[in-house]
């Protein structure tokens, strides 16, 4: 099942994401979710639309999870939560260990400029800073969907080794080095960073 929440707007292969990818739910046991959206997906920062990515953090704004899934978590929701959906369903993913796959560029995108989760001006800003894919679908209305090619390397095992082999290999960088150089756009580099140094990119 696909869910999205009533302000999202999609970008024009939202559904052909969830048609390309679905196989990897069946395929991979560590996968419990298809999202459409990316917390990173930074205008100044994304680069390859067709490019998908593993997350440990739930994003919800648009997802796909299997039926089993869902009917796990739904034994589990709590009858009085204390916190909003998204945030238990992350916790419900790390609890399990299990992760999503995102899109480097978002499929989704809020609307509203107010609602439940879009309270203050500073959310605003945030969100008006995020991309939205716009390449459009190359799927039929049946049959196979290859919108992102071939994505077996999002397989668990392969794309841990790969992970770990990018990172091995990339330029580390400071925050100050960051600011301070122009970075090309096709290398990997590995930032550290404590969540109080976040405010400073």
């Amino acid at each position: 099942a696909i869910f999205v929440e009533e302000d999202l707007i999609f970008a024009p292969d939202f559904l052909a994401l969830f048609r390309s990818s679905h196989w990897l739910l069946d395929h991979d046991p560590s996968l419990w979710c298809i999202s459409a959206w990316n917390d990173f997906s930074y205008t100044h920062v994304t680069g390859d639309s067709c490019r998908l990515q593993r997350t440990s953090y739930f994003p919800g704004l648009g997802f796909m999870i299997q039926n089993k899934v869902w009917k796990r978590l739904r034994e589990e929701w709590p009858t009085a939560p204390t916190m909003g959906w998204d945030y238990w369903m992350r916790v419900a993913f790390r609890r399990a260990g299990k992760e999503c796959m995102v899109p480097e560029i978002s499929r989704s995108h809020h609307n509203s400029a107010r609602g439940s989760s879009i309270s203050t001006s500073k959310q605003v800003r945030l969100l008006s800073l995020m991309a939205l894919a716009q390449i459009p679908s190359i799927c039929g209305a049946s049959g196979p969907c290859h919108q992102f090619g071939d994505i077996s390397y999002l397989a668990s095992d392969t794309y841990e080794v790969w992970m770990q082999s990018t990172i091995d290999k990339a330029q580390k960088l400071s925050i100050p080095a960051l600011l301070a150089t122009q970075q090309k756009a096709d290398d990997v580099y590995v930032l550290p960073f404590t969540h109080e140094d976040s405010r400073k990119l």
